[in-house]
């Protein structure tokens, strides 16, 4: 074997591509040696998929209107790849390749799932996500072997395919399914082969009967991942010895058992995930998932790796915005207003998926927008829109990124940003009306404090829980991991307060603690009272954790209750709009009575807020979660502090009217 590069190298398969590791960064391997990273296209094809409602394929109409023959738009879109730094486009079997290097996905058990009945587990709805294969059945491996002859063996000496993709999104997860993949087979009739593999893996572990707890699912779905991989990567190497076996392309990095990326690392080259994130703009960072977490998404991509051992390529992430005309709905990813913003996120992920040292490579979804009318999905994912002219902001973003792909590589994280504070007075003050007073603050000798505005009170005292109003009752509580439970903790008893006028603003600091052992926590927040108005600001200021065991504190919560006095509905909310994960979005709910008196609480993205109101499936008891989430999660140890510097908040606000003058308010503070 002749030496590739100077450096210490490990390869890992053999062909026309390899991946090989080198001083701990992880490469494709061109036959020459040459080491690179893939950036990539998908689906870069003259015809895009119909139109759902209309049937119409509207790019490659548009390619029609204007007289653009098929050859011409080929050679035209070849030119424009090459010009912007791309190396790889990917396809589904067997679309062209345009001269250049690519990857392309089979559908392996997919498509052997649809052999007979047997075969599958979830039958294949003509959806991503939707199907998974009964990879028990004998079947199914011989359908895998006949399709691997018929789509790999054609292409095993061609230099320009660089490996296989298994399938695409399959339902690992089990769907809504409560208990997962595990269920849905525990749920198939008697005699099914997998409802059989699933029986006989209970008896032989001796846990017959047992509940679905996580340690059986998880094993359960470990014994299929070794059996799925093992089969296909098989069949195709079998067929394709010289190209590389390159994974499944998992639906996210979040939701899979590690025992799942261990199997595939054990059977694949590499292992192909698909991505859809969130881009924090203002600190340069990018988190796993929208409003849940504001975890960084590396986080993720370490578990991916230390599971799997083998490199990742991202095969699908995307950024669409607002101002194309396109609805873009439906579908994943993070929304921006600007194609600027989406250019700045794109280029921000970009670098790091290039700084990881196993991520190889990435490609981008997808070539052209979608149309506004679905197909199923409604999105500005495109390079290029419908008409074939690209979005300028987005191309020089993706130069910049393919010109620095191995000087990032090489080098590190982008550096996180420093976001200038919140200034939650400023934003008091802005809702008085002038010239009113400002209010007051007192504290009586049995520590009763009151302070009032003129529109409403909040009042408390020393030693016992929460703030109350005639609108409610506020409570803090936190959400934390302590010995691997999630655990969300009341802090609500009042162990301090000072408060009065500064600046003309009425203003009164709380320190809170736990009541629980081993949960003994202190928070210390601010509030702040605009005069006259029927607000309130809550912004935390630190966490201490002051119990015997180290926990990891993850959010905060503010909950405002209103009073058991009637029956609630939800008035108008952010979660689970049209258009909800939008970048620097609102974030808000309400509650509304028969009366039409209202209470809700209103937050920004940008500060990690995430106002969610829900009922227990009874209807009658009301959760008012209103959460602010940590940048990363804070492990603290005794009489360790985590401090909020960037000074969040919440606004909580109430009033008469029902549904309209709650939209009204919402209107009135600004929030779109």
């Amino acid at each position: 074997m002749r030496v590739l590069l100077s450096l210490p190298l490990v390869l890992l398969t053999c062909g026309f591509v390899r991946v090989g590791e080198s001083d701990g960064k992880w490469w494709f391997l061109q036959e020459d040696g040459k080491r690179m990273l893939f950036s990539g296209v998908a689906n870069v094809a003259y015809e895009d998929a119909p139109c759902m409602m209309s049937g119409v394929k509207r790019y490659a109409r548009n390619h029609k209107v204007r007289g653009e023959a098929r050859e011409a738009w080929e050679k035209k879109t070849a030119a424009r790849l090459r010009d912007w730094g791309f190396n790889l486009v990917t396809i589904s079997y067997p679309l062209p390749t345009l001269g250049m290097q690519y990857a392309s996905g089979i559908a392996l058990g997919r498509d052997a799932s649809r052999e007979t009945p047997a075969c599958s587990i979830v039958p294949f709805k003509s959806v991503h996500a939707s199907n998974f294969p009964n990879v028990f059945e004998p079947a199914f491996a011989d359908a895998c072997r006949r399709l691997a002859k018929e789509r790999c063996a054609p292409e095993r000496d061609n230099p320009q395919l660089v490996g296989w993709f298994i399938d695409n999104e399959l339902l690992w997860t089990g769907g809504a399914h409560p208990d997962g993949l595990f269920g849905l087979v525990a749920e198939l009739p008697e005699g099914h082969s997998a409802k059989a593999a699933q029986q006989r893996f209970l008896a032989e572990r001796g846990w017959a009967g047992r509940k679905a707890d996580a340690e059986v699912k998880n094993a359960f779905l470990a014994l299929v991942a070794e059996r799925y991989f093992a089969i296909t990567s098989a069949a195709i190497r079998e067929a394709d010895p010289n190209h590389l076996v390159m994974g499944c392309r998992f639906a996210g990095i979040h939701s899979l058992p590690d025992a799942v990326y261990a199997a595939c690392g054990k059977y694949c080259d590499v292992v192909s995930v698909n991505v859809y994130p969130a881009a924090d703009l203002d600190h340069g960072y990018v988190r796993e998932q929208f409003t849940h977490s504001r975890r960084s998404i590396t986080h993720h991509f370490n578990r991916v790796w230390t599971a799997a051992r083998k490199p990742i390529i991202v095969t699908e992430w995307s950024f669409p915005a607002m101002d194309t005309g396109i609805p873009s709905i439906l579908g994943s990813g993070q929304r921006f207003r600007t194609q600027r913003e989406r250019a700045e996120a794109t280029e921000l992920f970009g670098h790091v998926m290039c700084a990881l040292p196993y991520v190889v490579g990435f490609v981008h979804f997808t070539w052209a927008d979608q149309p506004p009318t679905p197909n199923p999905e409604n999105c500005n994912y495109g390079i290029v829109n419908v008409n074939d002219e690209p979005y300028p902001e987005l191309v020089a973003a993706f130069k910049r990124i393919n010109a620095n792909l191995e000087k990032w590589h090489l080098g590190e994280q982008p550096p996180r940003k420093q976001r200038v504070p919140n200034d939650v007075s400023a934003r008091a003050k802005a809702l008085e009306r002038k010239g009113m007073h400002p209010g007051s603050f007192r504290q009586e000798p049995d520590g009763t404090f009151i302070a009032e505005n003129g529109a409403f009170k909040l009042e408390g005292k020393i030693g016992e829980r929460g703030l109350h109003a005639a609108v409610g009752t506020f409570k803090p509580w936190i959400h934390e991991v302590m010995d691997g439970r999630k655990l969300w903790t009341p802090i609500e008893k009042v162990e301090s307060v000072q408060g009065g006028v500064e600046d003309g603003l009425l203003v009164f600091e709380c320190e809170f603690s736990g009541w629980h052992k081993p949960h003994e926590r202190k928070l210390r927040a601010r509030f702040f009272m605009p005069a006259d108005r029927p607000h309130f600001l809550f912004e935390p200021l630190s966490v201490t954790n002051i119990g015997p065991k180290p926990t990891e504190v993850r959010s905060v919560y503010g909950l405002l209750t209103p009073p058991a006095d009637g029956v609630y509905r939800q008035g108008a909310a952010s979660h689970g709009r049209p258009i909800e994960n939008i970048w620097g979005g609102w974030s808000y709910a309400a509650w509304i009575n028969a009366s039409g008196r209202f209470t809700g609480c209103i937050g920004n993205e940008r500060d990690g807020v995430a106002v969610r109101y829900w009922t227990d499936a009874d209807g009658e008891s009301l959760h008012s979660d209103a959460t602010i989430s940590l940048c990363e999660p804070a492990t603290l140890k005794t009489d360790d502090r985590y401090t909020f510097d960037e000074r969040p908040y919440l606004l909580f606000t109430f009033g008469a009217g029902g549904e309209w003058a709650w939209q009204r308010r919402l209107f009135e503070l600004g929030v779109d």
